[in-house]
C-alpha cells in the first residue's frame, strides 16, 4: 500500500446500533484499523440534523488523533478487503473519494483499474451528490468539510460543496439490511459491490 501517513477511521453511531455495529467494527479491526466510535447525544432525536451533528463530532475527533487521512465511516456498511490498499489513490487533493455511490454519479468513461481490479474516477453530477457511507477525506479535506454548510440535510450534503468528488469503481462498500436511522428512505442498490455478502448484506 503507498505511505498514506496516518489514518483515522471514524464513525458515527446511534444507541439503535449497539448491537448490530460490531459486524462493520470488526471488519476495520481485520483489515488493521481501530475506529473511533462517537455515539450521538441520546438526547437528540433521529434524523438528518442530529446526522450532521454526530458526523461532525466524528471528524473532529479524527482530526484531534493528528492523522493525516481521516475515513468517515458509517456503522452498517459491509467493507471490501481491497480498502487498504485503496487508500494511497483515494486519499489525495483532487477532492474525496467516496468508496460507495449510486449507479447515477458513475460517469460513462471509467478509467483503466490498478492491478487490484478498483478504479478511481471523478463522480458524475456531484453538485447533486447523496450519501456517506465511506468517504476518504485528506486532513485538509476534512477541515474544509467543517467549514462546509449546506444548509439541510445530513453530512453527505455538505460534501457536495467539496466537488469535485471521486468514486471508487466498483463500490467498496456495501450497506447491510438494518433499518433506517435519518430517514425512512430504502437503501440504494450497490449491485457493484463485490465484498464479502454478510449475512446483513441486501444486495
Amino acid at each position: 500500500m503507498p505511505d498514506v501517513g496516518t489514518v483515522a477511521v471514524v464513525t458515527p453511531t446511534i444507541a439503535a446500533r449497539d448491537h448490530t455495529r460490531e459486524a462493520t467494527l470488526n471488519q476495520w479491526r481485520a483489515l488493521g484499523y481501530e475506529p473511533l466510535v462517537i455515539r450521538q447525544d441520546p438526547a437528540l432525536p433521529y434524523g438528518h440534523r442530529s446526522q450532521r451533528q454526530t458526523a461532525r463530532a466524528a471528524i473532529i475527533a479524527g482530526l484531534q488523533t493528528g492523522a493525516e487521512v481521516i475515513v468517515y465511516a458509517e456503522d452498517d456498511i459491509d467493507l471490501d478487503p481491497r480498502i487498504p490498499g485503496v487508500l494511497g489513490r483515494a486519499a489525495a487533493e483532487e477532492g474525496p473519494c467516496s468508496l460507495w455511490h449510486r449507479p447515477r454519479f458513475r460517469p460513462t468513461r471509467i478509467p483503466s483499474p490498478g492491478p487490484d481490479g478498483v478504479a478511481i474516477t471523478y463522480a458524475r453530477a456531484a453538485r447533486q451528490w447523496w450519501g456517506s457511507q465511506c468517504v476518504v477525506l485528506t486532513r485538509t479535506q476534512a477541515i474544509r468539510l467543517l467549514g462546509c454548510s449546506y444548509g439541510h440535510g445530513g453530512i453527505d450534503m455538505d460534501l457536495r460543496l467539496l466537488a469535485p468528488i471521486r468514486i471508487t469503481v466498483p463500490s467498496l462498500v456495501g450497506h447491510r439490511r438494518l433499518p433506517r436511522a435519518a430517514t425512512r428512505a430504502r437503501h440504494y442498490d450497490c449491485t457493484d459491490y463485490e465484498g464479502p455478502r454478510t449475512q446483513e448484506d441486501p444486495c
